[in-house]
Formats: structure tokens, sequence, C-alpha cells
């Protein structure tokens, strides 16, 4: 998956600004996807040109103006050739993982204590994903309908954050 297509499938949802899709990426798809400020409003700029996104300008009183953004035809048929084709399977790159693995050889109590870490922002990620569930499922119609499947994907979020926090607990209890 690229970028592009995150911001296209996001932005077919609903427009917004930079700002709008920085704070939606943050409240939605960073547990599977993650992106920069910066890599965000670079590739807005890209798409743009590309004529996949159109803007908006819209002038604040007391604020920097700002651009809405809105996917165009263009945009919604590169988002569909994009989905035609087969999504890989996700491979995990978790440092954390290694050094569990790894763990014969390493300080018990640092890694008791790293593991807690882990553990504690698992559990508030975990939070934060119930949180916007719960707003997804109080949303009336035809919102609901438009956010059922991206609510679909906050799912299996909130089933890898409990998966992780039971690993953690028994991880953690087979250690101490």
């Amino acid at each position: 998956m690229s970028l592009r297509h995150a911001i296209l499938a996001m932005l077919d949802i609903e427009k917004g600004s930079g700002y709008d899709l920085v704070k939606r990426f943050d409240q939605s798809v960073s547990y599977f996807w993650a992106a920069s400020y910066q890599q965000i409003y670079r590739e807005l700029q890209k798409l743009e040109s590309e004529a996949l996104l159109e803007s908006e300008e819209v002038i604040q009183q007391g604020k920097p103006d700002k651009k809405i953004y809105e996917v165009t035809p263009n945009g919604i048929s590169e988002l569909q050739k994009w989905l035609e084709k087969p999504a890989k399977a996700m491979k995990i790159k978790e440092p954390l993982l290694i050094k569990v693995y790894a763990g014969e050889l390493a300080n018990t109590e640092l890694l008791i204590e790293e593991i807690s870490q882990h553990k504690a922002a698992h559990a508030l990620r975990l939070q934060q994903y119930q949180e916007m569930s719960e707003v997804l499922i109080n949303l009336e119609q035809p919102l609901r309908s438009k956010y059922f499947l991206p609510h679909q994907t906050l799912k299996l979020g909130i089933k890898i954050e409990k998966a992780w926090l039971e690993w953690a607990d028994e991880t953690l209890e087979a250690i101490t």
C-alpha cells in the first residue's frame, strides 16, 4: 500500500484539509499505516499536481488560510485500479519481539520494564480505538453506512491490541 492510496481512500470518505487528514490518520489508520505530517503534505501536493485531487482555498480569520482537498474522478479511478490488485500479507517488524526472543541474555528487570512500557502504550491505544468505535457505532445514517468498512478495520485494530495485551501478560508472568 502506498501513502497516496491511503490519502485517496480517506478523502473519498470525507473531504478535508491537510490538517484534517493528519488528525484522521492519527485517529484511524495509524495502527496499520503510519505517515508523518510532512509525508502527508508532500503527497497531497503530488496528488493535486497529478489531478487526482483538487482543492479549494478557504480564507480564515486569525489563522492561516487552508486548502480543502477532494478526490477527483481521476483519483477515484486510481483508487479503484489499486483496489483490484492483491494486497501483500502484513509482515511484523517489532524490535521488542527480537529482544524477547533473545531474552535469555537480557537483564530481566530491564526486559520486564520495557514489556510493561509497551503494555501501557498498547492499553492506551486499545482505549482510544474503543472510544473511536463507540463514535462510529453511534453515527446517524448515511454516515454509519459510509464508515462501515473503516469501522471493520478499527475492529481488527481492537482485536490486535487485545491479543497484544494478553501476550504481554503471559510473557511477564513467564519471566517473573
